[in-house]
């Protein structure tokens, strides 16, 4: 598996508790089976939360045109690797939906003579999912044909997330990606400091806004002038693209920096 920042063992891969069946070796490499996992849809809404905390942090410091790997819009965060490497996951309260690229699995159609994982996923999914993940196979395409270049997926039954296998072969296949949503915030801040050179008080800021709004997912939370002065500690060139991050978040900001 591709490594990354975020790489870590706080998920349990071997899926023991949901009794997921793991793929046999030399399994048909196009054989989609899905098997559901003990992770939840709820995982993901508590790590893209951090993650735009984050963001609204970068905003503040390098102003709007912040280099980040990530992008959000609507319900649907984009996340790009230098490997080539890329994924979209949409999020809309208990449904998830998600398409990976990844050029280092043997699922890339550039190693398999151009044959698309993506036609026998689509047989797999759900029907009522099938039309939206067309729509988020879009920036997928590639090659003359425009065939979606897709080497893994991940979607929502009931809330639980659901793989084409197990989930060792769903990060191995370009699921990586996303690993740092499912980690604690702890861990995951580390990875975010690393690659944004966020300071520590940065770190706290966001660390404690996250825990706030965990508590109150629902209530508008108000911050207080100590929170707006940790916020622009290093400096406030982008203060209106990252507060309209944050009012995104439900997140006010009506102090400017003293």
């Amino acid at each position: 598996m591709a490594s990354n920042l975020y790489h870590t063992d706080m998920i349990d891969r071997n899926n023991k508790r949901s009794g997921a069946r793991q793929e046999e070796p030399g399994a048909l490499l196009f054989g989609v089976d899905k098997v559901a996992h003990d992770t939840r849809v709820a995982q993901l809404h508590d790590g893209r939360l951090l993650m735009e905390l984050v963001r609204a942090v970068v905003l503040m410091r390098d102003g709007a045109q912040a280099a980040l790997d990530f992008v959000t819009r609507e319900q649907t965060l984009t996340l790009r690797e230098p490997s080539g490497a890329h994924g979209a996951i949409d999020l809309d309260g208990d449904n998830a939906l998600g398409l990976f690229y990844s050029p280092a699995s043997s699922r890339d159609p550039a190693r398999q003579n151009g044959r698309s994982y993506f036609t026998p996923l689509t047989h797999n999914i759900p029907k009522p999912l099938r039309y939206p993940m067309e729509r988020l196979a879009i920036s997928f395409k590639q090659g003359a044909d425009d065939t979606p270049w897709i080497t893994t997926a991940v979607w929502s039954e009931r809330g639980q997330l659901v793989t084409p296998g197990s989930w060792d072969s769903f990060l191995e296949h370009g699921g990586w990606i996303i690993e740092r949503l499912f980690m604690e915030a702890k861990p995951a801040l580390r990875g975010y400091q690393r690659r944004y050179a966020l300071s520590d008080v940065h770190l706290a800021w966001v660390e404690s806004l996250h825990a706030r709004k965990l508590a109150r997912p629902k209530e508008w939370l108000l911050l207080a002038q100590e929170d707006v002065d940790a916020l622009v500690s290093s400096g406030h060139s982008g203060l209106q693209a990252s507060s309209d991050a944050l009012v995104a978040l439900h997140i006010h900001q009506p102090y400017r920096p003293s």
